[in-house]
């Protein structure tokens, strides 16, 4: 899942070669390119304009608009004194699979022509199974809060605080390290604007009429400058699955099978990223 590959921006011998390419990678598919050198999809643009006639020029820029979604930023610096496929050494160990031009074959890099058809080239990578944790959550959310301006998280049962049987006394609840998790990440991305919370009061979970205060201690905590934030009430629907928990950006969307809890018992949650004919309903819904 989010399997992260570096490919050369000029890997693309045709038209046909990158929209094979491209439309292997988004969000809803769990593969994502890396932008290295950063501006890739700049100078693929550049590359593809010198091996299209004007015609073709439209269909290229839509190619890459839709590639642009499932671009995230490289795990290393990209060095310009460099060419590609030296620099691409130093990233690897951090990808699934490097990818050059099919013409300039080199011992580290998978041609693109072969890759594009070896049936096993470009492994399931929608969805798995993921250690119950707050980090483990948050770094599965990345492509999400790390690009998206805003992010939507839906919980009917969802609450920061409980209190022990006996006592009067509240106590932070595991889904709040979880949230403070996820907006450590957006924050270092620098993109996320406005987080929202959606939760059904009629399920009447203790601490949620704090929601709205709990969130705000945890932007506090992390100094989250200029995040609007807002906790939104929703109705029970009998006729939707009442368990169904998700993590929406404005072009993407995650399902957490088991919620937002966490558990330090080695148990896993399974997650995965919603197809885009589940996804365009939640997003009209929600954002």
């Amino acid at each position: 899942m989010n399997d992260l590959y570096g490919i050369d921006p000029k890997a693309p011998s045709s038209i046909s070669e990158l929209s094979s390419l491209l439309r292997l990678f988004s969000p809803s598919e769990g593969r994502f390119i890396a932008d290295f050198p950063m501006g890739w999809a700049s100078e693929m643009r550049a590359h593809m304009s010198g091996l299209s006639d004007l015609c073709q020029l439209a269909t290229v820029e839509t190619w890459i608009k839709l590639g642009n979604h499932a671009i995230l930023p490289a795990p290393k610096p990209y060095k310009s004194s460099l060419t590609w496929e030296e620099n691409a050494t130093f990233i690897r160990n951090d990808v699934v699979k490097l990818i050059g031009p099919t013409n300039k074959p080199a011992s580290h890099l998978d041609p693109l022509a072969h890759a594009l058809i070896d049936p096993n080239a470009f492994r399931d990578s929608r969805a798995a199974l993921v250690p119950r944790t707050a980090n483990a959550y948050a770094e599965t959310a990345k492509p999400i809060l790390l690009k998206s301006r805003k992010a939507v998280l839906i919980d009917p049962f969802i609450t920061f605080r409980f209190k022990q049987q006996n006592s009067g006394r509240w106590w932070p609840d595991r889904r709040r390290a979880v949230v403070k998790s996820m907006l450590k990440i957006a924050q270092q991305g620098k993109h996320l604007e406005c987080f929202e919370i959606f939760y059904v009061p009629e399920n009447n979970i203790p601490g949620t009429e704090f929601l709205e205060e709990d969130l705000r201690e945890i932007v506090d905590e992390i100094e989250f400058e200029n995040l609007i934030f807002s906790i939104r009430p929703i109705k029970k629907e009998t006729n939707t699955k009442q368990h169904a928990r998700y993590l929406l950006g404005l072009r993407s969307g995650l399902h957490f099978d088991h919620g937002f809890d966490t558990n330090e018992d080695g148990s896993t949650n399974h997650v995965e990223w919603i197809s885009s004919s589940v996804l365009t309903p939640l997003l009209e819904k929600f954002t």
